[in-house]
């Protein structure tokens, strides 16, 4: 195919941004007592395939509404996730997140599971999720992947924790691989900062060495 005749996926990927910025409000996403999720707020992913999101991921890019997290250096690295499906997830609305991690301060290789289920099974209300994580009872949202689920997606997570009812909001980006095009990252980046959680914010995850 001739050059003048195909689209470049980093100015498909920049046209689709700013629709959805365009049409998203700013959301000021940070740590808060007694205050809900702005998931409601946010767009799930269109026919998300979920068969094609199964599989391995790697983080990329991280960012969380801790008003304390700015300054936080972070203390682990190399984390990834694999989509194990129970059955046939299109039915079952079951799949279980195998991930990992390395502590950068002891070396020590972190694993965990968490169960995952898809209360809705059609389109967009198959990309939220609930899951029983570390953090206790949180809502998932796929807020966006690339056309084949074969590059980057990005995922949104809420809980309110503990008595206090503190929000805990999260955003990452992932990919296939350990190595993402800086330029798809820096659009995917301003993608995030659309969505209320500010550039500082933002940790980079270092798949390095992994």
């Amino acid at each position: 195919m001739s050059r003048s005749s195909s689209s470049s996926p980093v100015l498909v990927i920049q046209y689709f941004l700013f629709l959805t910025l365009a049409s998203t409000n700013q959301i000021l996403v940070l740590g808060q007592q007694n205050a809900e999720c702005h998931f409601p707020r946010l767009t799930p992913r269109h026919g998300l395939n979920l068969p094609k999101l199964m599989g391995r991921w790697f983080l990329h890019e991280f960012a969380a509404s801790d008003r304390g997290f700015d300054s936080v250096v972070p203390t682990f690295k190399c984390n990834q996730l694999n989509y194990v499906p129970e059955g046939d997830v299109t039915s079952t609305g079951k799949l279980l997140s195998i991930e990992s991690n390395m502590n950068t301060t002891s070396g020590r290789i972190q694993n965990f599971e968490i169960p995952i289920t898809i209360p809705k099974l059609v389109s967009p209300v198959s990309a939220i999720w609930n899951a029983n994580t570390l953090h206790g009872d949180t809502k998932m949202l796929v807020l966006n992947t690339d056309r084949e689920h074969a590059q980057w997606y990005i995922l949104y997570s809420c809980n309110i924790n503990g008595q206090n009812r503190f929000r805990w909001e999260t955003v990452g980006i992932w990919s296939r691989s350990k190595f993402l095009d800086p330029l798809v990252r820096n659009i995917l980046k301003d993608f995030l900062i659309g969505l209320g959680f500010p550039l500082q914010s933002h940790k980079f995850h270092s798949q390095e060495g992994c």
